[in-house]
């Protein structure tokens, strides 16, 4: 009798779990396309994208239908302005924000409002004057009629405790041979230097607080190529520095006590040396023996 042969069926791996997690790849993968074009999204890129992926998930049907993706572009509420964040603490930028409305309004009575300009950095507040409203050219000499809105500006620094800088700027134009001032340098520094000459004098700031700095040419705002560049590079720059930048001053006061490594190392005392012990025999103990004598009656 032939023996049966026993058949051997192969068995098939349940691969039902691929469809599943196929779906989940897809989803993951719309997910991250939303999020890349969401980063620089527009009323067209939205639209593409909500047709793409009704056409793709649902059949036709848009996904984002009645619903507002992110941004609302149908208009029914204005979005609210973006503003900037103070980059100083939020008490020191109130009071920052109070100098410079005082000084806003001087010189928008006075009618001179287009020769300043005045913006909030990590600095702190910048006031940046045109020299053509504070000196005649090639000159560092303050002008009579000048020395009011200086007055005014520096009295206004009086509410606040910060370090104040200014900045002597000019544009690349060289100095004339027989000027005064052989560079552009020495131009600005004289100029930075006679105004803070007048907030002391003036104004009776404390001489501590006030850092003039000269850059001459070499901080322009504006390319000099132009005539309006140019006139924009002639200014002089007040700023109110921040507490952070207020700081930094008040360090260089400490490196009155800074002594070079070599000077250190030459004038550093030797170390000292602990006194030399010699060692001596030991001396042997004297015994002295007291002999007394009797004597018998």
């Amino acid at each position: 009798m032939a023996g049966h042969k026993k058949e051997h069926h192969e068995e098939h791996i349940d691969e039902s779990w691929l469809i599943p997690y196929a779906d989940l790849l897809t989803l993951l993968l719309a997910l991250f396309i939303v999020l890349f074009a969401s980063s620089t999204i527009s009323e067209d890129k939205y639209r593409a994208i909500q047709e793409a992926f009704g056409t793709i998930l649902n059949g036709g049907e848009g996904m984002f239908d009645g619903t507002k993706f992110f941004v609302d572009f149908g208009g029914s509420a204005p979005a609210a302005p973006v503003v900037p964040k103070p980059t100083v603490g939020a008490g020191e930028y109130e009071k920052l924000v109070e100098v410079e409305e005082a000084i806003k309004t001087y010189f928008e009575e006075k009618g001179i409002a287009s020769e300043i300009e005045m913006h909030q950095t990590e600095k702190g507040l910048v006031i940046s004057l045109s020299n053509k409203l504070l000196f005649d050219s090639g000159s560092a000499d303050i002008m009579d009629d000048s020395v009011e809105i200086l007055r005014t500006v520096g009295n206004a620094f009086h509410s606040v405790d910060n370090y104040i800088r200014v900045e002597g700027n000019t544009d690349n134009v060289p100095i004339k041979k027989n000027a005064k001032f052989i560079s552009n340098w020495e131009l600005s520094a004289s100029r930075a230097t006679h105004v803070v000459r007048l907030f002391i004098q003036e104004c009776a700031l404390d001489p501590e607080r006030l850092v003039p700095v000269a850059y001459g040419e070499y901080r322009p705002v504006a390319s000099n190529d132009t005539a309006e560049g140019r006139a924009q590079n002639r200014r002089v720059d007040i700023i109110v520095l921040s507490s952070k930048f207020s700081q930094l001053e008040g360090q260089p006061s400490d490196l009155k006590s800074y002594v070079p490594p070599e000077e250190a190392m030459l004038n550093e005392p030797a170390p000292a040396t602990e006194p030399a012990v010699t060692e001596t025999a030991p001396v042997a103990p004297v015994i002295t023996e007291d002999l007394e004598r009797t004597t018998t009656p």
